[in-house]
């Protein structure tokens, strides 16, 4: 489809560029701003400058150059050898549709004048040396439908400001330095057919706000830094004919979602941290012919569904890391505090293997923190339930985890009992059998607290009531 579009605008450049004939003298500020861009490109070394700087009324006879009835209207300069910056003064150009300087060698940045061209359809700059960021004014353009400015030096941050080009069909910026995250804002872009934003250094998620292009057919984002998970809505994207996400920092799974993409043909998500199994939803994908999921840390057996599809490219296998198996001997249990001083040192001992390579690393972790590495540790713990896991990672850098609770049980102390004055004799006081006696105790508890006390008439209290003397 790109290729499409590129010969569209050049069958588009050709036709103006065999309009240009004699015509009366373009203002002043048009003929100034072409002598800024020879005198600013080394015209005197460009592979062709036939008329170029001739006398006034001559400019719509210069090379490239093509003229209206109120000045010019077209300029293309693309493959001639353009060494230089581009001029501020371009920005008076105003009339022009289209403004090709591809594949020169134009360094330096792009003008922010050139956001004045409202009546381009096409800016394409790309193969060159440009550096610098991107003009937000840029997004004042609003009847582009060509962006291309890929493949040149171009750093910092995409503008949001593109977002207001909602005529664009094609936006190329791929093999730049971009950086910084993707704006939202493209979501804006209902016309778009290709987003390509590839090879470059951008970082953060992937908008949801994406989901809304559902003219796009080509999609690539492929090696930048992106992380976070792949949005559920790229499911809605129906027209899609290619979606590269590879060499990135993805995570997650990946989405059954994907499963709708019906005309996809090409799916490129290798390379990422993405992890889970193959969706079974991917198995209705009856038109893919390239699928390369490799170098990720997918789970699970390889689905019977992608033998039976007639893929070309398939590159999953390498997909698949099995993860360590690890345990904890003894799994959960209470111990006894043995010394009854607060807390108590308990012995461990763990399994971890690794079917597809080696253990790398063990770590026995409480609360989160790292307390002994190997598969032997004795660690101390709190009276009480303690949970300690047993973590293992493997050389392809994945990890499983072990977790045992271990109750520390402090044995119960029983209480301190008194009676105040203890066995004792004493007189009957009235001659009657018997006698009421007021008895006094003490009860504490080292480790808790009294929940219930009695009295009790038993022969261990020797109480002896002596009758009276004579």
């Amino acid at each position: 489809m790109k290729h499409l579009t590129l010969t569209a605008v050049s069958l588009l450049l050709i036709g103006l560029t065999m309009s240009g004939t004699a015509y009366s003298q373009v203002p002043q500020i048009e003929r100034d701003a072409l002598i800024a861009l020879y005198n600013s490109t080394g015209g005197a070394n460009w592979t062709t400058n036939t008329g170029w700087l001739g006398d006034v009324g001559t400019e719509c006879d210069w090379y490239g150059v093509a003229c209206g009835g109120s000045g010019i209207d077209n300029l293309n300069l693309s493959r001639n050898n353009l060494v230089g910056t581009i001029p501020a003064e371009l920005g008076n150009l105003t009339k022009l549709p289209v403004l090709p300087l591809y594949k020169n060698s134009l360094s330096g940045s792009i003008p922010a004048e050139l956001g004045n061209l409202t009546n381009l359809i096409a800016l394409t700059l790309h193969k060159n040396s440009l550096s610098g960021s991107i003009p937000a004014e840029l997004g004042n353009l609003t009847n582009l439908t060509a962006f291309w400015l890929f493949k040149n030096s171009l750093s910092g941050s995409i503008p949001a400001e593109l977002g207001n080009l909602t005529n664009l069909t094609s936006l190329s910026l791929y093999t730049n330095q971009l950086s910084g995250s993707i704006p939202a804002e493209l979501g804006n872009l209902s016309n778009l057919t290709s987003l390509d934003l590839y090879d470059n250094q951008l970082s953060g998620s992937i908008p949801s706000e994406l989901g809304n292009l559902s003219s796009l057919n080509y999609f690539r984002l492929y090696t930048n830094a992106l992380t976070g998970s792949i949005p559920t809505e790229l499911g809605g994207l129906t027209n899609l004919i290619e979606l590269s996400l590879g060499h990135n920092q993805l995570s997650g799974s990946i989405p059954s979602e994907l499963g709708s993409l019906s005309n996809l043909t090409t799916l490129n998500l290798y390379d990422n941290q993405l992890s889970g199994s193959i969706p079974s939803e991917l198995g209705s994908l009856s038109n893919l012919t390239i699928l390369n999921l490799s170098t990720n840390s997918l789970t699970g057996p390889l689905p019977q569904w992608l033998s039976d599809m007639a893929i070309s490219t398939l590159n999953v296998t390498d997909a698949f890391t099995s993860a360590p198996v690890v345990a904890i001997s003894g799994g959960n249990r209470t111990i006894e505090d043995s010394d009854g001083i607060a807390g108590e040192s308990v012995s461990f001992t763990g399994t971890a293997t690794d079917s597809d390579g080696t253990i790398a690393t063990t770590q026995w972790l409480v609360d989160g923190s790292e307390v002994a590495t190997g598969l032997s540790a004795t660690i101390a713990l709190s009276d009480g339930a303690t949970v300690v896991t047993l973590k293992a990672t493997d050389n392809d850098g994945a990890a499983t985890s072990a977790t045992a609770t271990i109750t520390v049980e402090v044995p119960n102390v029983p209480p301190s009992v008194a009676i105040s004055g203890g066995n004792r004799t004493i007189a009957d006081t009235d001659s009657a059998a018997g006698e009421s006696v007021s008895l006094t105790g003490t009860a504490t508890d080292s480790d808790g607290t009294i929940a219930t006390t009695q009295w009790l008439v038993a022969p261990l209290l020797n109480l002896v009531v002596a009758p009276p003397y004579p």
